[in-house]
Order: C-alpha cells, then structure tokens, then sequence
C-alpha cells in the first residue's frame, strides 16, 4: 500500500491509515450506539407505562368481579330479607342486566311502555346525581349542605324554586344540572316522580316475592337451604321471579357449603384435646387459635399431610375431607389476595388503552422533546463527521433530497432497533411491577390485543421520533455545496 500524500504534504503510513479508519469507525458506532440507547429509554417509558396502566386495571377490574361472585351469597341473602332499596334499583337498572330487568318488571307490573320511560327515568336520575358528584366540595355544601341530591328534587315544584336555584348555581359560576331550568324542571315534575313511583311499586312486589319464598322455607335459614341445594327452594325462587338461574343456584349453594365448611372448622377449637394439638403444631398459644389463621398456616405447611390428619380427628373436622380442607385453604388465600388487590376501589368496566392520569402524560411529552434533543444532538455530531463523504457523494451527482433520505433513513434504522429493545425492555418492567403488586393475577388479565396495540404504538412512535431527529442535521448537511463540505473536512 503506498503511502497517502495529503496537501499539507505529510505522510500517512498504512498502519496510521488502518488507525484512522478504525478510529473514525468506532465513533460511529458509539454514537449510532447513543442513539439507540436514548431512543430505548424513551420508548421503554412510554411502553412501561401504557403497560402496566393496562395490567393493572385489568387486574383490578378481574380480582373486583372475581370477589363480587364470590360474594354472592351475602347478596342473595340480604335480598331474601328485605326489598332492594332505592340507590340499589338504581346501580342494578344501570348495570344493563337482564336478569334484574327481568325481576323489575315482574315485580313492578311494567308495561313494555314504562319499561323503557323507566330506563330513560334511570339515566335522568344518574346523571342528576353525577352533576353533584362532579362539582367542587364547597359548591356542593353551599348548594345541598349533606344532603342527598335527590332529597332536594322537591324544593323544585314551581319555576320560582328553580330559577331561585339557578341564581344561587350562577354566583358559583357552575351551570345548572342536566344542562338548562327547563331539563331540571321536567325532571322534576316528571322523570324523578315517576322514578321514585317506580321504585316503591318494585319494592312492593319483592317483599310480596320475599313473603312467599318464606312461606316456602319455613324457619330454614336461606343460607342452609342454598348449602343443601333445595329444589324446591329453588323452584319458589323462580316462581316469584327472582333471577336464580339453575347454574347460579349451583355456584350459591357451593359458596354456602363453603362458608358452613369453614363454621365447622371453627368447632375444632371448642375442643380443648383439639386445640392444645393444633396449637402446638401451629406454635401459637390456644387462646390466639381461629380460622383464619388455620388457614393461612395450612398455606405455608406440608399441607396435604396435616389436612389428612386433620380429617382424622373426630369430631372436630365433621368429617371434612383431606382435599376439601385443601380447597378451602386454597380459597381463602385467593380470597385474601384479591381483596388485597381490590383494596377500596370498585372498578365498574375496563379503563381502555390509554389509561393514564394526565401528569403521566405530561411525563412521556417530556421524556420524548429530551429524546428528541438528544437524538438531534449526536446525528449532528454524526453527520458533521462525515462532511467529505457528502462532498464525494455530491461530486458524484448526488441530489440535495437523495442526501437527506440517506441519513434519515439511517435514523430510522437505529430507530427501529430502538424500538424493539425498548419494547421489550418496557414489557419486562411493566411484568415485573405487576408481578410483585398483583402477583399471578396479571398473567390471568392479560388482553393480548391491548398489549398488540401499545407494542405496535410504541415501536412506530420510536421510528418517528428518530426519523424526526434526523430531519434538521440531514437538511443542512444536504444543503451544503461540495467544496464547501471540503472546507469544513
């Protein structure tokens, strides 16, 4: 190889050339580095965040109904006691299901007609209430103190009262419920009357409903003719028009054979022998002995075995197999574990995609202009580097706009590596998060189009983002005359 003679005259030898080149190499390759690990970082944050957003609501909104069927015995029974009062009608007609809408019209007499001037009666109400819901704390007070929003619906009988309640909604610089006087006071005088009309005649029917199936069951406890699985039981409540499926009925009468199940485990303590046995294996004093704590001990033992020898002991296990001692301590762990995961909150539907409060939004806006920034930064300095390169291309005929797609294309490639490790690496956070918050319950939620439509939004919104960091860098670079690149190199 001979030497290269530059115009400054001085010599560059082959091994000082290699050195060059590999220098000149390796800061492309730790720039194009830097950029794809920016670009990452970026895309990971936006996609651990609609990630994990959708895995926990989605864990959230399954553990909720999950516990709300475990509970249905509880629902059932306390509806076998008295009627539905009025804000329950209202939750149930709201929720669209047909059984109830069933058991109202039966128990209302409901003509097709006011079936549906109920339903538009229903959302009149819910969005009377929504409104008080909606409004400040103070306005609230100042407007109804602590009183129910619909407790007020009476002061409302002339337009005077309303216009006298408009002016007091004025001053507070809010607009009236419903939207104008006229809607509220046709909701008065109509939609409300005839709600509350309603309401009383589907009261009436249930408790004439309640009184037969009491006629049915005598003194038996509802919950123990649920446990026994009563056909005739189940047939008065079908009779009355109660929404007792047979299917139901069968998973109420297990969660009653359960619950009895775990009273008889609480017999095992009145049992002193019993006791002093379980208290020394469990290592707790006899007085500190229950339920649940039997069962969250079974959960940690050799728990086939002691369930065994628990079913042994007579008569304090009431002759509960070893397997149904299992079940029911693998019950009451799920049981605890969705309570845990509910918490206080009552997630009524799946909050969607893009589920996020709005500082998290701010956040991501944030995170992509310093991407963004960055990106433009090192592309510079990239592009800046290689200004022969666009001199040669350019004596070689190269256009303006052939130039600049070269570069943003090269962008767009780092991009798409980008995307892809910040994809991944965000769904491995998102995971791992809802793993320790949620535990096996976000595998259970998982809603593989939801996560399909953030992977594919995160991947193209990382090429953009490159590609769009690119475009000022490969501009001015396009835009400079061959000689020109040759100053400057």
């Amino acid at each position: 190889m001979k030497p290269i003679v530059v115009k400054d005259q001085v010599r560059l030898g082959p091994a000082r050339c290699l050195q060059l080149s590999i220098t000149g190499m390796y800061y492309r390759v730790t720039r194009s580095a830097i950029t794809i690990l920016i670009l990452s970082l970026a895309v990971a944050f936006l996609a651990y965040v609609l990630f994990y957003g959708i895995l926990s609501y989605d864990s959230e909104y399954r553990a909720y109904n999950e516990l709300k069927e475990k509970r249905r015995l509880g629902e059932w029974t306390s509806r076998l006691s008295s009627a539905d009062a009025q804000p329950d009608i209202l939750a149930f007609a709201l929720t669209g299901d047909a059984q109830k809408a069933a058991e109202y019209k039966r128990w209302g007499g409901f003509t097709d007609e006011e079936v549906t001037k109920f339903g538009a009666a229903v959302r009149r109400v819910k969005a009377y209430r929504d409104y008080f819901a909606g409004i400040p704390t103070t306005s609230r007070a100042i407007l109804i103190a602590d009183a129910d929003p619909l407790s007020i619906v009476g002061k409302f009988g002339t337009r005077a009262d309303i216009d006298a309640f408009a002016q007091r909604v004025g001053k507070l610089n809010l607009k009236l419920p419903l939207g104008s006087a006229e809607r509220l006071a046709e909701f008065a005088t109509t939609d409300h009357p005839f709600f509350a009309e309603a309401c009383e005649r589907i009261q009436r029917g249930q408790q004439a409903a309640i009184a037969a199936v009491d006629a049915v069951r005598g003194d038996t406890a509802a919950a123990r003719l649920f446990a026994a699985a009563s056909p005739a039981f189940l047939a008065a409540l079908q009779a009355q028009g109660f929404g007792m499926s047979t299917d139901l009925f069968q998973k109420v009468s297990e969660e009653a054979r359960q619950d009895m199940d775990m009273q008889s485990l609480g017999l095992l303590f009145a049992n002193r022998d019993i006791g002093a046995r379980l208290a020394r294996q469990m290592n707790v004093s006899i007085d500190k002995l229950a339920t649940p704590l039997l069962m969250k001990w079974m959960t940690t033992q050799s728990r086939a075995a002691f369930a065994a020898d628990l079913a042994a002991l007579e008569p304090g296990t009431r002759g509960l197999a070893a397997a149904r001692l299992l079940m029911l301590s693998d019950e009451y762990r799920r049981a605890g574990n969705l309570q845990k995961v509910v918490g206080e909150k009552t997630p009524a539907r799946r909050a969607g995609v893009f589920s996020m409060e709005t500082r998290t939004m701010w956040l991501i806006l944030v995170s992509f202009l310093v991407c963004l920034i960055g990106i433009t930064n090192t592309m510079t300095m990239s592009i800046t580097d290689r200004f022969s390169e666009i001199a040669t291309m350019k004596c070689l005929g190269a256009m303006d706009s052939f130039v600049m797609l070269l570069f943003v294309f090269e962008a767009m490639l780092q991009g798409i590596v980008g995307s892809v490790i910040g994809v991944f690496l965000g769904l491995f956070l998102a995971f791992l998060r809802g793993m320790i918050g949620y535990g096996g319950l976000v595998f259970e939620s998982i809603q593989l189009r939801d996560l399909a439509i953030i992977s594919v939004l995160s991947f193209f919104t990382g090429i953009v983002i490159a590609g769009l960091a690119a475009m000022w860098p490969s501009w001015t670079a396009s835009r400079l005359a061959p000689m020109e690149a040759m100053r400057v190199e």
